[in-house]
């Protein structure tokens, strides 16, 4: 769209008056500076706490489902459904054979955010071989399919090897291929030393001590796979008294007699570690998996899968279906145990899917009494900033634009929300630092002006590069933390000046709000401003929809100006339709200046969720 520049002395538009209004309370609260202060009040251990649960759900060909919606699952905690809060999807390393490390996306993220990366969340495998098991001449199988695992895994994976019932840890969690290829070489058959039973208890605590052991350091949910087919079953002495229990009976007792309750252990032991359990059938008979297999796999829902088959590995599947899961958040009952195995399950009624969960879920982690917190340990968001540490207990997104004061300086007008939107911030707390890592301003809000989401703020500063951090706390005590590069910059077509460009949405009568992702609304609102036009001057303004940065434009909208009551500034907003765009990450191109001359682009990624 090409326009002619006319006089806007007395010519203000309701979206401009109220977008500059919202940006000048926002720089005054700015303006305030004051740290936050006062401590977090103790949280009441009978009081309902956040939970937490995490799984997977995978299609046929093993691939993660990443667009589950809360109504589509069914949580159960001690056969209670518990209603989800909220729903997260957290993406980890490559696929299997498949690691793109360097490779630049394709699209920038349409918003920052403390939920950790790919890159930065690498998979944990714990691989538990059963040599006493592995008959003479079977070897070179097992190897052979361990290298080719660990070859094709990304770098940035961590493996451990563990041999049982005898053995231990072999080679602890590490990326470091070489040690790893050397360990899975010894690999040999060793004659037992114990009948079936006795191996079984020994192996069953193995595992415990083993998982335990390894994980201490672990932030993510690791994965456990155990490649063998023969465990012994519940000895025929702790059965005998449960009539109708079912499963399948080792006719071993004595020293050795195998309870229930030691596959119960190994259910809880996983669930505590938050570990996904398979167990890869080496097939070394045609006879198929032992009673013990059966037991164990029904205390830890592990997916058996076939070392080597027609169509893919069973490591290879594994991995496959590992490279993303979900958090889901849900409140706890009053009263209820928490740092304890709970019975829980998920179910989903999505078609054709399979979720991946544990038979035993440990909830939360005990609550602080009055007794056990201090005012020294209290950490406030000033604090939480200061540092620039990760906090990640409070899942947030933000985003930043740059627009011009009149002095010439930048105002990084930036929104921020929890992606929970039910929860209740109490203080916040952002600044933007320089490179000498000093404060140039700064900005905090009580839980008073916390009231509706996305919270939109200002920070005035000199043009430069700096880092924007903002940290935020519930009144669950949970602490979050956004720590994000902003270049505080405009960008110039000849004598005009062009801001950043904003996604939100107006309905109608209403002003200008940020959004950061957008579902069924017809329409996103696209926002930006230009300065330095004078009376006469011809400008031209459009809005490009792309998949990539720089690639073809789907669609195109021309942009439409509106005075501000500034001499020379003007704001441009173009309406991006939404409905035909399937869920996902879309470039929007804005390419302003005069006809004829070159003019400036500046982009951002709008991004559609279900």
């Amino acid at each position: 769209m090409t326009t002619r520049i006319a006089s806007v002395r007395n010519s203000k538009t309701r979206f401009t008056r109220r977008t500059l209004l919202v940006a000048g309370a926002t720089v005054f609260v700015m303006g305030t500076g004051a740290g936050v202060t006062g401590q977090q009040r103790p949280q009441d251990v009978r009081a309902p706490q956040t939970a937490s649960v995490d799984f997977m759900v995978v299609a046929k060909d093993g691939q993660p489902v990443t667009d589950l919606k809360t109504e589509e699952l069914t949580l159960k905690v001690d056969g209670k459904v518990r209603p989800i809060r909220s729903l997260t999807f957290i993406r980890l390393s490559a696929p299997i054979g498949n690691n793109p490390a360097g490779t630049p996306p394709t699209v920038d993220a349409a918003f920052a955010t403390n939920l950790a990366t790919a890159a930065e969340l690498p998979r944990s495998f714990i691989l538990i071989v059963d040599d006493e098991t592995m008959p003479i001449g079977q070897e070179q199988k097992i190897r052979t399919a361990l290298s080719n695992f660990i070859r094709d895994l990304p770098a940035t994976d961590q493996v451990a090897l563990v041999t049982v019932p005898h053995g231990g840890i072999k080679v602890g969690l590490t990326t470091d291929r070489e040690r790893l290829r050397k360990e899975i070489a010894a690999i040999s058959p060793i004659s037992p030393m114990q009948d079936i039973a006795c191996r079984t208890v020994t192996t069953l605590s193995t595992i415990e001590s083993t998982l335990d052991m390894l994980t201490r350091a672990s932030t993510q949910p690791v994965t456990v796979a155990l490649l063998s087919s023969s465990l012994a079953g519940v000895s025929t002495a702790e059965m005998a008294p449960r009539p109708g229990t079912g499963g399948s009976l080792s006719s071993q007792a004595g020293a050795c007699a195998i309870k229930a309750d030691d596959f119960v252990r190994i259910g809880q032991a996983v669930a505590a570690v938050r570990a996904q359990f398979y167990v890869i059938d080496p097939d070394y008979t045609q006879g198929g998996t032992s009673n013990g297999i059966g037991a164990l796999q029904g205390q830890t829902n592990a997916e058996l899968f076939h070392l080597i088959t027609n169509s893919e590995p069973g490591l290879t599947r594994m991995a496959r279906e590992t490279s993303g899961y979900y958090v889901a958040t849900f409140d706890t009952e009053p009263d209820e145990l928490v740092g304890k195995p709970h019975q829980s399950s998920v179910k989903t009624s999505r078609r054709d899917v399979e979720v991946r969960d544990r038979p035993f879920l440990v909830v939360g982690r005990p609550a602080p009494t009055a007794n056990t917190v201090t005012p020294t340990t209290v950490t406030t968001a000033m604090d939480m900033v200061r540092t620039g540490k990760q906090y990640r207990d409070l899942s947030l997104r933000a985003t930043a634009a740059s627009f011009r004061n009149a002095d010439g300086s930048v105002n990084v007008v930036a929104a921020f929300e929890p992606t929970d939107p039910s929860t209740k911030i109490m203080t916040a707390y952002a600044a933007l630092i320089d490179e000498d890592n000093l404060a140039k301003a700064v900005w905090q809000g009580e839980a008073d002006k916390l009231t509706g989401w996305p919270t939109t703020l200002g920070l005035t500063v000199k043009p430069g590069k700096y880092r924007f951090r903002i940290a935020a706390i519930d009144s669950n005590g949970r602490q979050g933390l956004i720590d994000d590069q902003v270049v505080a910059e405009l960008r110039t077509a000849g004598a005009l000046q062009i801001s950043g460009l904003l996604l939100g949405l107006q309905p109608a009568g209403k002003p200008f709000t940020t959004r950061m992702q957008f579902t069924t609304e017809p329409e996103a609102i696209a926002f930006l401003e230009l300065y330095g036009a004078t009376e006469g001057t011809r400008v031209a303004a459009f809005f490009e929809v792309s998949t990539t940065t720089n690639g073809a434009a789907m669609s195109t909208v021309p942009g439409t100006f509106a005075s501000t009551g500034e001499d020379g500034k003007y704001a441009v907003t173009a309406k991006i339709p939404l409905a035909s765009l399937a869920p996902g990450d879309y470039v929007i191109r804005a390419i302003v200046g005069e006809p004829g001359k070159p003019g400036a682009r500046v982009i951002r990624t709008l991004h559609k969720a279900r």
